[in-house]
């Protein structure tokens, strides 16, 4: 068993050699050999990255509305948008003649891929409208400003649910968490950390909630990747400011007890927008049309027939 000591031999024997030179090169050789397993796993994890992908895809479905000709849900950070959309996706389909569920690539997030990617698909739409849950709005913001800016005029329709007008907005979670948001990591990470989230709730879900739905809602809860959050959350804290986005009707639905994100962000949205019609939902939290449809489907259903009008 004496060669399991060997490393932590040699280790000592270099640290002793260290000190016999010049003290300042000592000390920085000292420090350096002390990082360099976290540098190389920071090195090697920022490397794995390039194997992962940042491509969107889309879940399309055919609807029986005739007001609105396509529906672009862009859900909240951290999930398949997939299965967020799940429980509202026949009152969508209800509403419009398409609905275009937008599923955000788990391994790296791109907002320019996902902005370019939604782009190309309502290219031929007259009447679009954007549902947004949490970091969802931000999405339909910057899609709309790059419309804009490419000389579009077509008049939009934006439904907001629970989303935040800059990382300052998000609460829930800590100051120095957020620090970290540009941190490159990757597929080695990825094995090490799932975010957690929450299965035993029963008080928080619809008694008629489907099961099997909810079932996909967690699990993608459970394995989306850290590198995803991540990027995630580069894109909301740094956001740049919002401007005033031209030929646009707004609808804000706020979750009355929502702890993550602020109760002002509604407010925020509204000084640079200008007014907006919204509603809360009083036994609301973040995002919980999730697992509680019934309380969100008739705000969001109100929201898209305000917006579409």
């Amino acid at each position: 068993m004496r060669w399991l000591l060997l490393p932590f031999k040699a280790i000592r024997h270099l640290y002793r050699w260290m000190w016999r030179i010049p003290r300042y090169i000592g000390l920085f050789m000292i420090f350096m050999v002390t990082i360099s397993p976290l540098l190389a796993y920071i090195g090697l994890d920022a490397a794995s990255r390039l194997a992962l992908s940042d491509e969107p895809t889309v879940q399309s479905y055919k609807g029986t509305g005739t007001k609105v000709g396509r529906i672009v849900f862009l859900g909240g950070a951290g999930a398949s948008p997939s299965a967020q959309a799940a429980g509202m996706l026949a009152m969508l389909q209800a509403e419009a003649k398409n609905v275009d569920v937008i599923e955000y690539a788990s391994g790296k997030f791109s907002s320019k891929k996902i902005e370019d990617f939604v782009i190309a698909r309502i290219a031929d739409d007259e009447h679009v409208i954007f549902v947004g849950a949490s970091l969802g709005g931000l999405l339909s913001y910057d899609i709309i400003k790059k419309l804009r800016v490419s000389g579009d005029t077509r008049k939009f329709g934006v439904v907001l649910i629970d989303a935040p007008a800059s990382g300052s907005d998000v609460i829930g979670i800590p100051w120095i968490l957020k620090q970290f948001s540009w941190l490159p990591l990757g597929g080695i990470t990825n094995q090490w950390y799932h975010p957690p989230f929450d299965r035993n709730a029963p008080a928080l879900i619809d008694p008629d909630a489907n099961r099997q739905q909810l079932e996909a809602l967690w699990q993608s809860y459970e394995t989306w990747e850290t590198s995803c959050w991540i990027n995630q959350g580069d894109y909301v804290f740094s956001h740049d400011p919002i401007e005033r986005l031209t030929d646009v009707t707004w609808y804000y639905i706020r979750s009355g007890a929502d702890d993550f994100v602020g109760e002002n962000s509604r407010s925020h949205w509204q000084n640079d927008q200008g007014p907006m019609e919204g509603g809360i939902v009083p036994e609301g939290k973040h995002i919980a049309f999730l697992n509680r449809p019934k309380l969100y489907n008739a705000e969001i259903k109100t929201g898209i027939e305000r917006v579409a009008a």
